[in-house]
């Protein structure tokens, strides 16, 4: 997956040359996935991780997920959301991490996004500024003009069309919220039946409108 590609270089270059990692994201929840994974693969090797979101805590309806920024000054990898980090750089540049040698961005292709475009951009403009010499790494798995955005920031495209799982489209009519309940659950459960070579159960990932 992508964000194991970002991840080996990062985690490289945090091990062989003491530079820390920094990983951006779009939305908070991706953030504290990630910055989880992360803390429990690489804090019992003694490589510090930290989340900077920018908010105390989400608000998810009857349960409420708690994320408390850390002090990301002496972190080896910093977790953060675009926004998150870009009020780091604008606001509070002395406590910026110093010292970056590979920065990732996770899913790219929200420069084309009409309400949140011109941030990332502003952000990239930032980052490139501060951290001039550190390697830059943008992922996305679904962006349509690869070619154009690699020219426009200077990147080394590498485009890789392979695809282990195939893709199959459904249009299924669902005439009430519950019904669409159990259409969802009806496909997960389906997918949950199949077995791969090395004996994992499928698995599913439900995208929404609502965060």
């Amino acid at each position: 997956r992508k964000t194991l590609l970002g991840e080996l270089n990062g985690i490289k270059k945090v091990l062989e040359k003491n530079e820390k990692f920094l990983f951006l994201v779009p939305l908070v929840a991706l953030a504290n996935q990630i910055y989880n994974d992360f803390k429990s693969r690489y804090e019992p090797l003694g490589i510090k991780v930290a989340i900077k979101v920018g908010m105390p805590r989400i608000n998810v309806g009857d349960e409420e997920l708690v994320i408390i920024d850390d002090d990301i000054t002496n972190a080896d990898i910093i977790i953060a959301t675009y926004e998150g980090f870009d009020v780091v750089l604008r606001t509070d540049f002395d406590l910026a991490p110093k010292n970056i040698g590979t920065i990732v961005i996770d899913e790219i292709q929200m420069l084309a996004d009409e309400d949140r475009g011109y941030e990332l951009e502003g952000l990239l403009g930032r980052l490139k500024m501060v951290y001039t010499n550190s390697q830059l790494i943008c992922l996305s798995a679904t962006i349509g003009n690869p070619d154009k955005i690699a020219s426009n920031l200077g990147l080394k495209l590498i485009n890789y069309m392979g695809r282990p799982v195939p893709l199959e489209r459904h249009l299924i009519l669902a005439l009430s919220e519950n019904d669409k309940l159990k259409s969802i659950v009806n496909l997960v459960k389906n997918e949950s039946r199949y077995i791969s070579n090395q004996g994992f159960k499928g698995q599913s990932i439900v995208f929404t409108n609502s965060r």
